[in-house]
């Protein structure tokens, strides 16, 4: 059963870093970059900052995962898991690109998800698995390696690990919700450096 989709009600957060604060080099990257909290709060382990960045960049643009299973896979998990943040800002990469009403829908199935394209099924039922057990089952991994091959397979495993730690980093740090999340968010990725 799916945890309600609602906000946090936190007392206590960690602060997003001021530009003051921050070295020329991580505030010239943030102004590349669209201006999300969750990405601004990467910016206070700054040491890791620019890796991070180039991570999301790489695993947006140069994969070969179809963004629509990535996007069912991260939707799937934010409205699993209840994950309030995520799921604002992968509803709209979703709508950006093309996922319909319906397909929405059959991400929200209290059971398992059944009712999207196979290879939908597939990466959501692989999503759900690495998020409750760390790892895909053998069934799950078999059908993976014959659809998408061992770079495919590994791309969605590693798409699912990075959110995984996205969710654990945004939840456990409180990232603020922005406002007018719709203008900031555009083209269906988190980011492209520029």
């Amino acid at each position: 059963m799916a945890r309600p989709l609602e906000p946090r009600k936190s007392k206590v957060a960690v602060p997003l870093p001021d530009d003051a604060t921050l070295t020329p080099d991580i505030r010239q990257r943030l102004q590349q970059l669209p201006a999300l909290n969750n990405l601004r709060m990467f910016a206070n382990v700054p040491h890791c900052f620019q890796s991070i960045t180039s991570l999301i960049d790489q695993l947006f643009h140069a994969g070969m995962v179809d963004p629509k299973l990535r996007e069912y896979m991260y939707l799937r998990i934010a409205i699993k898991y209840g994950l309030y943040y995520e799921y604002q800002h992968n509803l709209l990469f979703s709508e950006q690109l093309g996922i319909t009403d319906g397909e929405i829908a059959a991400l929200q199935s209290d059971g398992p998800v059944h009712r999207l394209s196979a290879d939908g099924n597939l990466v959501c039922a692989a999503a759900e698995e690495i998020t409750e057990r760390f790892s895909v089952g053998d069934e799950t991994l078999t059908a993976l390696l014959e659809r998408f091959g061992t770079e495919g397979t590994c791309e969605i495993i590693l798409l699912v690990s990075w959110f995984n730690l996205l969710i654990r980093y945004v939840e456990s740090t409180r990232v603020p919700y922005e406002k007018d999340l719709g203008d900031i968010i555009k083209g269906g990725a988190p980011l492209a450096l520029k």
